[in-house]
Parts: structure tokens; C-alpha cells; sequence
């Protein structure tokens, strides 16, 4: 994955890609990522650089406090836009 993966120019190109997903499951998390993603930029979180935190951090997370792995919730100090 790459940054530009994250811009906007070809949202809606990704959006009909995923239409095509192959199988219910794979559009679901096709549709989690993107809001994940975009619910990041919402908050002014850097994409890229949350997901990569979240995906570092989450295996060894206390699964009572995931909430604290939202983009609004996350600290920003080191994934600003």
C-alpha cells in the first residue's frame, strides 16, 4: 500500500472496484476499510500512518479498551496530517 492510495482523485473508481469483490466478505471489509480511512482524514489523522499504528498495536491490545484505537480517540501526536 502506498500513501496515494489514500487520495482522493479515484474514490469512486475504488468504490465500483469493490462492487466486484468476489464474495459478500470482501466487500464488507472493503467498506471498513474505506471508513476507516476516511473517518481518519475526518479527524485530521493521517491515514497511512494510523492504520499503520493501529495494525502494530492491535494484536497484543486489551480487547476492552479497542474503542481507544478510533481516530478521534488515538493519539496525534505522531500521525497528523
Amino acid at each position: 500500500m502506498s500513501p496515494d492510495l489514500f487520495s482522493s482523485s479515484s474514490w469512486t473508481e475504488r468504490v465500483q472496484n469493490w462492487l466486484f469483490a468476489g464474495a459478500d466478505g470482501g466487500g464488507e471489509t472493503a467498506a471498513c476499510i474505506y471508513t476507516l480511512i476516511e473517518t481518519a482524514k475526518l479527524n485530521g489523522v493521517n491515514p497511512w500512518k494510523y492504520l499503520k499504528l493501529v495494525l502494530t498495536v492491535i494484536q497484543d491490545y486489551n480487547s476492552q479498551k479497542l474503542h481507544e484505537l478510533l481516530p478521534w480517540n488515538i493519539s496525534k501526536s505522531n500521525i497528523l496530517t
